[in-house]
């Protein structure tokens, strides 16, 4: 089995990825091979930003620096912007690739402590020639040839391999993008995840969601589960089309991304699908059409797990006013009674003030939740989520 992890020290997602990995020996106890590349140049290859951060919604951007502060937290590693982030890592994974294979993953771990945590100016030559000292390696063979011809071809062979961002664990050419998504590895790599059982809560969890999003749906089916454990939720049902142009970003962001980006998405659906045990199908009416099922949504929540079901395991149009009937009235819930309320203006404007109010607490997409007012994007949060509950009861105790 082929196991290869592609990275560059500028990326605070693949520093968090690679030191839980070293700190659970998992390079070594799995023979996983580091790939060093420069994240700069597979963005060239993908006719990407350099900076997608400079491009970034306000309230993403905002949003991904809190994420990653707390991320660190969560894997247990020491993380401090450096001021100039980002600074170029082009001397620095040369510098990588000039080191005898043995000697490699130390000293990526020293490049991401220097840049991580002691914000020394890794693009500085005489900050690189003393790194490069401790560990024995000529600081001269970063300006030789070899490295700069390792770096590109390492490079080339991730946009090859379909990586479109780092960190990316390849394992027999099947890829897992981002640090989160060693938790579908956690059993085969034995990793021992931070993770706790569900628990109660001081106060309900908001969960913020579209029927549109597939995410949602793998989102709901953890929701619905930790109900099932007694765990409060207010259940949000928001317009996500609505947020998008709020927020000035594409409709249907899925649609405009590298292919490479969309395959890979789709394969990533399937996998937490797999994970969670759940039905899955990508919807071939997609993008759906959801202010109808989200009006009745709000009239009645029994509603929100068949329609859910119906979208993204049964592959119906939940949009249709005569399939959304035969959905409910199959769940046992009044069709036609619903459907004639959801014309109603109180629910019209419940539905524009979840979205409304979901903008103004810095949502810029779904599934979003807000855990004791921290907000939480994504549904590959949940191991976080579980852990605050935790500790915020602990320490009621």
């Amino acid at each position: 089995m082929s196991k290869a992890f592609y990275y560059d020290v500028v990326c605070p997602y693949a520093y968090m990825a690679f030191s839980f990995l070293k700190k659970s020996e998992a390079f070594k106890r799995h023979d996983i091979a580091l790939k060093p590349i420069l994240l700069g140049g597979l963005f060239a290859h993908l006719k990407r930003e350099q900076n997608p951060n400079s491009t970034m919604a306000p309230a993403k951007a905002s949003y991904m620096r809190k994420d990653i502060e707390r991320q660190a937290d969560f894997f247990s590693v020491g993380l401090r912007f450096h001021p100039r982030h980002p600074v170029s890592t082009v001397n620095a994974m040369r510098l990588v690739h000039a080191a005898k294979p043995p000697a490699r993953e130390a000293l990526s771990a020293r490049l991401y402590q220097a840049y991580w945590q002691e914000n020394l100016d890794i693009d500085n030559e005489d900050v690189l020639r003393s790194l490069a000292e401790e560990y024995g390696v000529d600081p001269r063979l970063t300006a030789g040839e070899q490295a700069k011809h390792d770096l590109i071809a390492y490079t080339e062979e991730a946009f090859h391999q379909q990586v479109f961002g780092v960190p990316t664990l390849a394992i027999n050419h099947r890829l897992y993008f981002g640090g989160d998504r060693l938790f579908l590895l956690k059993d085969m790599l034995q990793l021992d995840w931070p993770d706790t059982e569900w628990c109660t809560g001081r106060a309900p969890i908001d969960f913020y969601f579209d029927f549109s999003s597939p995410y949602s749906y793998l989102a709901w089916s953890e929701v619905r589960a930790a109900k099932d454990s007694g765990v409060a939720f207010r259940l949000k049902p928001v317009l996500l089309g609505a947020i998008f142009k709020e927020i000035g970003v594409a409709n249907i962001p899925m649609l405009n991304a590298h292919p490479y980006k969309t395959a890979y998405i789709t394969q990533d659906m399937q996998d937490w699908a797999d994970l969670r045990k759940v039905d899955f199908h990508f919807s071939s009416h997609f993008p759906l059409r959801t202010v109808l099922p989200l009006r009745v949504a709000l009239i009645d929540n029994h509603a929100i797990d068949p329609i859910f079901h119906a979208a993204w395991a049964k592959d119906l149009d939940v949009g249709r006013p005569e399939t959304l009937a035969g959905i409910l009235r199959e769940a046992g819930l009044p069709a036609e009674q619903f459907i004639q309320q959801s014309e109603d203006d109180n629910i019209k404007n419940q539905l524009k003030a979840n979205t409304s109010e979901a903008i103004n607490r810095g949502a810029f997409g779904v599934p979003t939740f807000f855990v004791n007012q921290c907000q939480v994007f994504g549904q590959d949060r949940f191991s976080w989520i579980r852990q605050e509950l935790m500790r915020v009861r602990e320490e009621a105790y």
